[in-house]
């Protein structure tokens, strides 16, 4: 029977945002790290626009439509699919012992509840116009990037026994940049022993070396180094 009474213990709410974030972290953390490499500066540009931008309709909206402040805070965390920022601010909240604080938690999850499906949605509205309007190839962009990532290739993987002189006492490092090709490599068998390639490892006629790829590139350095 319902129960207008009844309240989701907190700790419900902080689990399941504890494993949101991790996943999130786990699953995304280190496409973060490598792109932030590559375009750091421009990124947080356009991240800060972006939240800056947001904030403005937040504040348009309050002004506008006279909702209170939790409500707005809340409408702002969702349209941005923050869900972190929405735990900030609860922790926030609790943390001020405030007598209606319990009420300014409702209305901010409130908020962020009927903006987050909106922040979906129009993502994807405006990726849709933009493509249109920016005249997007998918084609030359897929060719673009080919070098930075695998893109659209099957991926394999090959245990190859070096033979040719050109790889001789060299590192993988050099080697990949002289080969220019988009690779990945695994254990390496020298001397009777198994260790994980890296970077500098240096190779010798005989090693046999596990290489990743697409497939067009493995058979090129299948053919490049045995």
């Amino acid at each position: 029977m319902f129960n207008p009474d009844f309240e989701v213990p907190s700790v419900v709410f902080q689990l399941g945002l504890i494993l949101f974030v991790y996943s999130v972290g786990i699953s995304s953390g280190p496409a973060f790290f490598e792109t932030f490499k590559k375009n750091g500066f421009r990124d947080i540009g356009f991240v800060l626009f972006s939240l800056f931008l947001s904030a403005l309709f937040a504040v348009l909206i309050y002004f506008g439509l006279h909702l209170d402040k939790a409500t707005i805070v809340g409408v702002y965390c969702g349209s941005t699919t923050n869900t972190p920022a929405l735990a900030g601010v609860t922790d926030l909240i609790n943390r001020l012992g405030d007598a209606d604080k319990g009420q300014w938690v409702k209305d901010l999850v409130v908020g962020y509840t009927y903006s987050y499906p909106m922040g979906v949605l129009g993502v994807i509205l405006v990726m849709k116009y933009t493509e249109k309007w920016l005249k997007v190839d998918y084609v030359a962009e897929k060719n673009s990037l080919r070098k930075q990532y695998p893109v659209d290739e099957e991926i394999a993987g090959k245990a190859v026994e070096i033979t040719r002189d050109v790889a001789e006492d060299k590192t993988l490092r050099d080697l990949v940049k002289e080969m220019g090709l988009v690779l990945g490599f695994g254990r390496v068998y020298q001397n009777g022993k198994v260790s994980i390639a890296n970077w500098d490892t240096r190779l010798h006629k005989g090693d046999i070396l596990m290489v990743i790829g697409g497939v067009n590139d493995l058979v090129a350095a299948i053919t490049f180094l045995g």
